[in-house]
């Protein structure tokens, strides 16, 4: 597919006079990759041309660095037949590339790299702070306002009640929880839904912040810590996988929950290296 510098420009909703001023002019640009050779392009003012050969997947040189643009963060060129592929705020040759070549990035696919990469940094903004929370709340936990050291999960509470519920391969965590409530859960191993069928919430995860209001459900998935702030008196309905029928509720809840990433990611490791085997 040929995509064009304007379909580039058509998506990011900008006009060109506008994308060089507030993309391209938008940080000082500095010559630091001495192998880089800026010229006269063929396709579009300056280009960025190569020195010497370079490998498939070979370093070719960083695009930003600290505040300000390299030459290759400025000068390379768009093509629908690009030669470089932008990595972890470097290129790299997407191919081999002779001396004396013009540079060339597909800016669209760019973009969706830098897109993901931004909703990666994100995700893991999002994650710390719910670290950060949870630790807050354990350190001025008094049992009565604030209840739970982040050993177990908490089951009892003046604010808060959690029915089991048992059916043939299922196991059904119900939490009737007062207003004004706040609930760091705990990171869930497994795919499970859960349904809102009373009150309304603010739900925070990593990725997003919603309020729901009753009725609600979706699908959760695994890997997910919630932070619940109950704006109404709520019922909370998790259904989970129960294929043994266990009704021991402690190894019920080692199965299905993690309390800290690290468990999480020991269990993803075990998990994997089951597979494998």
């Amino acid at each position: 597919m040929n995509q064009t510098y304007e379909d580039y420009l058509n998506i990011i909703g900008y006009t060109e006079d506008r994308f060089i001023k507030e993309v391209v002019n938008s940080h000082e640009v500095k010559h630091e990759n001495k192998e880089i050779e800026l010229k006269k392009s063929s396709i579009h003012g300056i280009g960025c041309f190569t020195t010497k050969n370079y490998s498939k997947n070979s370093l070719i040189g960083k695009v930003l660095n600290n505040n300000y643009k390299t030459e290759l963060g400025r000068y390379v060129n768009h093509s629908s037949d690009p030669n470089v592929y932008l990595k972890d705020n470097k290129f790299f040759a997407l191919k081999n590339i002779k001396e004396n070549t013009e540079l060339l990035v597909n800016y669209i696919t760019n973009l969706k790299t830098l897109t993901k990469q931004m909703e990666s940094n994100l995700i893991e903004q999002r994650e710390a702070k719910i670290d950060n929370l949870l630790s807050n709340l354990i350190k001025v936990a008094d049992g009565i306002n604030i209840i739970g050291d982040g050993k177990k999960t908490v089951r009892e509470a003046e604010s808060l009640e959690i029915i089991d519920e048992f059916t043939e391969g299922v196991y059904m965590r119900r939490m009737d929880v007062k207003k004004d409530t706040l609930i760091v859960g705990a990171i869930h191993k497994e795919l499970h839904s859960w349904f809102l069928m009373h009150g309304t919430v603010k739900v925070a995860d990593a990725e997003n912040v919603n309020y729901f209001k009753a009725p609600y459900y979706t699908i959760s998935q695994p890997g997910t810590q919630r932070v619940i702030e109950v704006i109404e008196d709520a019922i909370w309905v998790n259904i989970h996988s129960n294929p043994n029928n266990e009704r021991n509720i402690d190894i019920i809840e080692k199965r299905l929950f993690a309390l800290t990433k690290g468990e999480y990611k020991d269990y993803l490791k075990q998990k994997n290296k089951i597979w494998v085997e």
